[in-house]
């Protein structure tokens, strides 16, 4: 653009020299002004052309940075999201592994629980079978328990049927007498009807001490007190596998003996009608020798006394 002032100038200038110069030269020089001219103007196309060029890549490169902004903004939002799930991911997996074992925790429960449903189920079908025979025996054996034979009686949670020593035994003796053998005789036509129920028979004693050569303590007493009662059984129909026969000297009183009336009470044979298999609880492994763990140690055998009743 300032090259044309210039050229005006050359042009005054010629004009003015015209005169003082030979046609062909002028001419000549009107000729390169021209070509100077058409040069000037495709120069300054030329020129305009790469200015629009310029301004367009400019443009493109502006728009490419806007772009490539936008992009770096898009990554670093999807990189930040990236990061958080990451983070959740770990966390949900963490969760996952507490709720299996919490799942497999509360499946252990749920099948404790139907054990314990069942075992529950089963003692209860017991107690009503065992409410329902004692019930059954009460009826069999009223007239005897009215009489003052024998007690039917629920202790330490078993069923048994007690009868005095004072009317099965003479004072120190093992010889059944005639009432007493009567009375086993009656009660073996009743028990020999559950069979499926076995029978323990304990003998008890007072605490008065004996001492024989047949019996040197209660405990040989009582013992063989039980054996006679469990052979009138037998005798009268009870099946032998269902009997068992033991004695507990004076070891598991009714009362104190601190009376007459306290020491014959206490003077007694006891069919025990023994828990069904179905009656008992179910124990795992670990809950039956816990069990015989906590089981007490055996009574001792006292020392032999001099006295005899």
């Amino acid at each position: 653009m300032k090259k044309i002032p210039a050229i005006m100038v050359m042009l005054g200038t010629l004009l003015a020299m015209n005169s003082c110069v030979k046609k062909s030269v002028y001419e000549d020089t009107l000729r390169q002004l021209a070509e100077n001219q058409e040069a000037l103007k495709k120069t300054n196309s030329e020129l305009d052309e790469t200015n629009k060029k310029l301004t367009a890549k400019e443009n493109d490169y502006n728009k490419l940075s806007a772009e490539k902004q936008d992009s770096d903004d898009r990554l670093n939002l999807a990189m930040e999201r990236n990061a958080t799930l990451s983070s959740q991911l770990a966390t949900m997996g963490q969760n996952v592994e507490e709720l299996t074992d919490e799942r497999s925790r509360m499946a252990n429960e749920k099948n404790k629980m139907e054990e314990e449903l069942e075992s529950l189920r089963r003692l209860r079908m017991a107690a009503e079978k065992r409410s329902a025979q004692y019930s059954q025996l009460l009826n069999k054996l009223r007239s005897m328990i009215d009489a003052g034979t024998l007690k039917v009686t629920i202790r330490k949670g078993q069923m048994m049927v007690q009868l005095s020593n004072d009317i099965l035994f003479p004072p120190g003796g093992t010889k059944l007498k005639a009432e007493g053998e009567a009375a086993i005789v009656q009660l073996a036509e009743t028990i020999r009807e559950f069979t499926d129920r076995r029978f323990l028979v304990v003998g008890h004693s007072d605490n008065t001490p004996i001492k024989t050569a047949r019996y040197p303590s209660n405990w040989e007493l009582s013992s063989q007190r039980a054996i006679e009662v469990v052979r009138i059984l037998v005798d009268n129909g009870v099946a032998p596998g269902m009997l068992m026969a033991s004695g507990q000297a004076e070891f598991d009183p009714l009362s104190p003996n601190d009376s007459d009336e306290a020491k014959s009470n206490n003077r007694r044979v006891e069919v025990i009608f023994m828990p069904a298999i179905e009656e008992l609880p179910a124990y795992s492994e670990g809950d039956e020798n816990a069990a015989q763990a906590q089981q007490p140690a055996p009574a001792q055998q006292p020392e032999a006394q001099p006295a005899a009743n």
